[in-house]
């Protein structure tokens, strides 16, 4: 978790759950592996139970009490107030307790549902509260839809809507679970006044990855990089700052500084960690989690841009991953025309290899799981093709169905399902990477070895890489000799996993002759004068972190790097570089 940690709840026969401030519901296994996230909360979880069904219940500071099933939220609760505590019942009901000092019941079973007098009352209360507009998006009266909007179905379980009735704005909430929108409350303006909603913050209202945000923010990640980060007005900061991480690899140990500037940036008065004014906390009797704060917080830079100060070099303790999906369109046309390729191919072994449309289907259903990082379970049909037909593709060909893959390893299900097949996936992927710059594609390379770092991400990948790795970095290794950058960045990723990995308790899993592999790739990659000279910055970067983390403390490696004279090259790239890479040097 990305901050403080609030309720467990055990789940027989699997693990348990953990959730926290930073509204994401994570399953471990026993053994402190990560086997389901689930996210759709905008704010603080307080509570968490689990029914006979097996479905999760949790309960959090968004006024929301949520029924997860497989995944995927299947009922959202809406409340007057925060939901403090959630708890199943032996029949499969819920109770619920929240801030309005009332305890409630809710039921499945129509015979035990409460007289029609008392539900509307209820439903009356949730309609009459009213709402910050900061809490629902800060848009103007004039440029809400009215009433029609409400005639098309919501796209999930507790989506919000405002429309305009006359003068004033109401909330609405799609109820998945009856098929209808919900009234949960009159829009007020926020404690800015008139219109602090729409324009507070130094980022402006814009379009971003064809989504409409109130405000938009630049984001200096590195000298002269900016990315773009959207942001609608009520967010919990923690979840939005979180997204951009995953979704720009950024290092995780940035969090706490984007989400804080995020929320100074955007006016929200929103505390989060420390406390200051009234309210108070259910668990801890502190403030209120999402009270108005009291003092006013430092900006994080001027003009809408956040510049990271330097990280530790080494050790490094942060891994690296490649989140970021691909344009799913693209990759699915493409995939379509070397399966078509395959199939007219006149050698019969190579036709065979083609999908048929049946499995052409599974895959595009796999696609949207991991496309949309969604931690649904995958057809399992998927795992017969991807090791029967799809690892066996030419490696001039394969290298959509490796974007796939990269991105389906940090599926829950998925991961658990390759390490435990008695199959040779990773030895597969490896094959299809390994080679010199005129036998293996860029492309191919490229999303192998991402497919590599990646495999670090979840507790199941990590021991099945752990034992491939030796063969891994083999397949790897030679990557400076690519023309490529993409190829550096990707090569320097996985050694920095690896090497952060070989630090864990017990070296991580990694084995000693990984270790020297590693370290081996690294300094062969630092000796290579077109990788370091006109190469990925992050790659350069990432391949001497790995280094110096392989080597720290650990004598046996260390030896092995003054004896391939990695000193000296580091000091080479130190004269000619700037910056983190000269830093690292």
């Amino acid at each position: 978790h990305t901050d403080c940690v609030r309720a467990l709840a055990l789940v027989s026969g699997i693990g348990f759950l953990s959730t926290g401030n930073d509204g994401v519901i994570i399953l471990w296994d026993l053994a402190g592996g990560q086997l389901l996230k689930l996210t759709g909360h905008d704010s603080f979880v307080y509570s968490l139970a689990v029914l006979p069904t097996g479905e999760i219940v949790s309960g959090s500071e968004d006024k929301m009490c949520k029924v997860w099933r497989d995944g995927k939220c299947v009922a959202s609760i809406a409340h007057a107030g925060s939901v403090w505590g959630v708890t199943a019942l032996p029949n499969g009901d819920i109770a619920t307790a929240c801030s309005d000092c009332v305890a409630r019941v809710f039921s499945r079973v129509p015979e035990r549902f409460a007289e029609a007098d008392t539900l509307q009352a209820y439903e009356g209360m949730l309609a009459s509260q009213t709402i910050s507009a900061q809490e629902v998006g800060g848009v103007k009266l004039a440029d809400l839809p009215g009433l029609e909007v409400l005639e098309q179905p919501g796209d999930k379980d507790g989506a919000t809507k405002i429309v305009r009735v006359d003068q004033k704005a109401f909330a609405y909430a799609w109820n998945g679970g009856e098929s209808k929108w919900e009234q949960i409350g009159t829009v007020v303006e926020g404690p800015g006044g008139p219109g602090a909603g729409a324009g507070g913050g130094s980022g402006g209202p814009g379009e971003l990855n064809g989504k409409q945000y109130d405000k938009v923010f630049d984001v200096e990640v590195e000298a002269g990089v900016t990315l773009k980060c959207g942001y609608n007005l009520g967010q919990n900061p923690y979840s939005v700052a979180q997204e951009f991480i995953w979704d720009n690899d950024l290092e995780q140990a940035h969090l706490d500084e984007i989400a804080r500037w995020i929320d100074t940036q955007a006016n929200q008065g929103v505390t989060l960690g420390e406390q200051a004014g009234g309210g108070y906390d259910p668990l801890t009797g502190a403030n209120n989690a999402m009270n108005e704060a009291g003092s006013s917080g430092q900006s994080g830079g001027a003009g809408g841009v956040i510049s990271f100060g330097s990280d530790q070099h080494i050790p490094k303790k942060i891994m690296t991953f490649f989140e970021t999906p691909g344009k799913r369109e693209a990759i699915e046309k493409k995939l379509g025309e070397l399966n078509e390729a395959l199939r007219t191919n006149p050698d019969g072994a190579v036709s065979a290899l083609a999908m048929t449309p049946e499995e052409l289907a599974v895959l595009k259903e796999t696609m949207t799981i991991a496309f949309s990082k969604d931690s649904a379970r995958p057809p399992q049909a998927v795992y017969a093709l991807i090791s029967d037909k799809l690892l066996n593709w030419p490696k001039a060909s394969v290298f959509p169905v490796l974007d796939v893959l990269r991105l389906l390893v940090l599926n829950p299900y998925a991961a658990k399902a390759f390490s435990a097949a008695t199959g040779n996936f990773l030895p597969a992927v490896a094959a299809l990477c390994q080679g010199a710059p005129d036998q293996v594609p860029p492309p191919t390379r490229i999303m192998a070895i991402r497919l590599f770092a990646n495999c670090f991400r979840n507790a199941d990948m990590r021991a099945l890489i752990a034992q491939h790795c030796a063969g891994v970095l083999a397949a790897a290794k030679g990557s400076g000799a690519f023309a490529n950058a993409q190829v550096h960045a990707a090569y320097g990723a996985l050694l920095l996993n690896v090497a952060v990995q070989s630090k864990g308790s017990s070296g991580g899993g990694i084995p000693a002759d990984a270790v020297v592999a590693a370290v081996n790739g690294a300094a062969e990659f630092l000796h290579t004068p077109s990788a370091v000279s006109g190469g990925s910055e992050d790659g350069i970067f990432w391949v001497m972190a790995a280094l110096g983390t392989l080597v720290h403390e650990n004598p046996s490696a260390h030896a092995v790097a003054v004896g391939l004279q990695v000193k000296g090259a580091a000091g080479g790239v130190a004269g000619a570089a700037q910056g983190k890479v000269r830093e690292c040097a």
